[in-house]
Formats: structure tokens, sequence, C-alpha cells
């Protein structure tokens, strides 16, 4: 099974680094912000298909480092390493007010604060500063300007220029 076989709502959640130890434990870099997915028992999956279950998981510095069951040795999990794990889309139910998932950006009309439309969002871009929000023209918009996200509309909260840098007038 590749990753276009997996169901459409799978998405990526981490990514597996070195080897750590001789008893099959492994770094594991998280990609979602969302602890729960990080706990004794979650289920992630390789792009084949493959279920891992986690069977113990702690911290360290700034990922995890983690035991998969079944995996008991270094050679167990050496074929893991830089494979990126994925695992279904969570339920609304687990945001706070006023929070959104990344995945419900893409492909949503962009609207600023005068209702102004600025394309498609087509892309995130993870960054150090602000992750970013990229739409079909190119603009690149830092999540936290985005108020709040509707069913066809993402809504933003711009300062002033940051959608001038395709206006026909910018000079």
């Amino acid at each position: 099974m590749d990753v276009s076989t997996l169901p459409d709502n799978f998405l990526r959640i981490a990514k597996c680094g070195r080897v750590v130890g001789l008893k099959g434990e492994i770094a594991l870099w998280p990609i979602s912000n969302v602890d729960e997915r990080f706990l004794v028992g979650s289920e992630l999956f390789c792009e084949d298909g493959t279920k891992l279950s986690i069977d113990a998981i702690r911290p360290h510095k700034d990922h995890y480092v983690v035991l998969f069951s079944g995996n008991s040795s270094r050679e167990d999990v050496e074929p893991l390493t830089n494979v990126i794990l994925y695992a279904p889309a969570l339920d609304e139910d687990v945001l706070d007010d006023g929070e959104f998932f990344v995945h419900d950006c893409i492909g949503k009309k962009i609207v600023d604060q005068e209702g102004r439309e600025h394309g498609i969002a087509e892309k995130y871009i993870p960054s150090a500063a602000s992750d970013l929000l990229e739409s079909d023209e190119g603009i690149l918009i830092p999540f936290r300007f985005i108020t709040r996200v509707d069913d066809d509309i993402v809504y933003v909260d711009a300062p002033e220029g940051l959608f001038d840098v395709n206006d026909k007038d910018f000079s």
C-alpha cells in the first residue's frame, strides 16, 4: 500500500529518526502538535500500510523516543529510519474555540477583514517564526493572522501591505 492508497483522512503525523540504543527504540520527530497522537497505545501507519502501535514513549529534547509493539532490537527498527508515519484525522472536538486543523485550510478561499478575496489556500509551509499558508497567487500568510476557518473560507485579519505584493500598483 502506498500513500495514495491510504484513506483520504490520513495525515502526516511524525517522522522516524535514528535508532536509539539496542532494545528497539527509535527517535520520533512530531509533525503534529496534538499531544494525544503520542501516547502509549496510539497507532501510526507507514506509507505501505504497516500499523505501528506505541508500547512506550518518552520525551527527549525536541522529539520523542518510542518503542513500537513487536520491536525488541535495533535490527527490528532500523528499516523505520526516515519513514513518515500517518494517522487518521482527529475529530474537531479536540480543538479549543478559535483553533483549527491546518489541513482544514487547504482548498478554501482566503478572505481579508474587508471581505476581499485573495485566492485559494494551496499549501502549508512550516517555519520557525510562524507557519505559513500559501495561496495559489503565491501570497504567504502567517498563520497568526488567520482568525477563523469556515466551510469554504479562511478568514484573515491582514496587516497593511500583506497582500500588496501582487498589487500592480506596488512599487
